[in-house]
């Protein structure tokens, strides 16, 4: 069977992506969350969420510090806004 990861952030695409890739492509679907700092991620959640849809396993990075030290301050730096 093929895997695949999935880059999940808990919204309804992700998880019709997940059922998609799962059911239909008969693929073993592993996730992935990165934290960055905007909001309040519950990693044992997530990880119950995935894993009630089927996910084999789901996988919890926080990347708060690296998300600005490599993207954000450049960003600021360059006086990227919204």
């Amino acid at each position: 069977m093929k895997r695949v990861l999935l880059v999940y952030q808990g919204g309804i695409s992700d998880m019709i992506a997940m059922h998609w890739l799962k059911h239909k492509m008969k693929m073993s679907v592993f996730t992935y969350t990165a934290q960055l700092g905007g909001g309040n991620l519950a990693p044992e959640l997530i990880g119950e969420s995935v894993m009630r849809l089927g996910a084999e396993s789901a996988y919890f990075g926080e990347l708060e510090e690296k998300f600005y030290k490599y993207i954000l301050s450049h960003a600021i730096r360059c006086g990227i806004q919204d």
